[in-house]
């Protein structure tokens, strides 16, 4: 069974490393975005299963990342990071995320919601 393939898009180059050693290397192929703009790149160009993106970066944050993803054929699910879920109201358009996860969070729990998304 060929693994899944994950898309974390964060502008802190540590964030990313740190989410995908909490996630297990050996379980998932990942890819890195530093901007949505990036991200959105990258799933037009191959198949991704998730993106874990954060809600605040530069060049295209989470939200808009959310929008542009109603393009994409067969689009990834999407769970989006932030530090302020309880003022997360959704996107303009009313697109939602798979789910929303706060900061800070538990490694334990990251890795319950990113399995059970990917079920």
């Amino acid at each position: 069974m060929s693994k899944k393939v994950i898309l974390v898009a964060d502008d802190i180059e540590d964030v990313r490393q740190a989410i995908m050693r909490t996630l297990g290397e050996d379980n998932f192929t990942f890819l890195e975005a530093s901007s949505g703009d990036a991200a959105i790149a990258i799933v037009q160009k191959q198949k991704v299963d998730l993106i874990l993106s954060d809600i605040a970066m530069p060049k295209g944050n989470g939200i808009e990342l959310l929008e542009k993803l109603r393009t994409v054929e067969n689009p990834p699910k999407i769970i989006l990071v932030t530090g302020y879920a309880s003022m997360f109201s959704g996107s303009p358009s009313g697109v939602k995320p798979s789910a929303i996860i706060e900061k800070p969070y538990r490694a334990s729990d990251l890795v319950h919601l990113v399995d059970e998304t990917l079920k």
